[in-house]
């Protein structure tokens, strides 16, 4: 069933559709960056910004359908929507416990190790 998006399609739409169609791969870590940085934002109180990235991480999630992708950015955006408190404080830790590990690659790597194990 095709659900209509938050964002409806603007100027350039074609443009974008072409390079979501010609880059699937990068489609995943495009959606995660755009929930990630809107969800930061909407935590620092900039709430309209938060909504923009997740509308167009939808917009682009559904593009990559309509192009004969996978859902699973779909449902992404769809499960970052239903986030309460609980599920933004766990975020906020694990993104907290994923930076510490990247800090710590290269200097304590066994460190590091256990920080992205706990992350997840």
């Amino acid at each position: 069933m095709k659900r209509p998006c938050a964002v409806p399609p603007r100027a350039g739409e074609g443009r974008l559709q072409s390079y979501v169609a010609d880059n699937p791969v990068l489609v995943g870590a495009a959606v995660a960056q755009l929930l990630d940085i809107g969800f930061e934002v909407g935590e620092a109180g900039d709430t309209t910004a938060e909504k923009e990235n997740a509308d167009f991480a939808e917009r682009v999630a559904i593009l990559h359908l309509e192009s004969g992708g996978t859902g699973v950015a779909r449902q992404l955006v769809d499960t970052y929507r239903t986030w309460g408190k609980t599920e933004r404080q766990t975020r906020s830790r694990a993104k907290a416990l994923h930076d510490e590990a990247d800090g710590s690659r290269n200097s304590d790597p066994d460190r590091a190790i256990d920080l992205y194990t706990q992350a997840l």
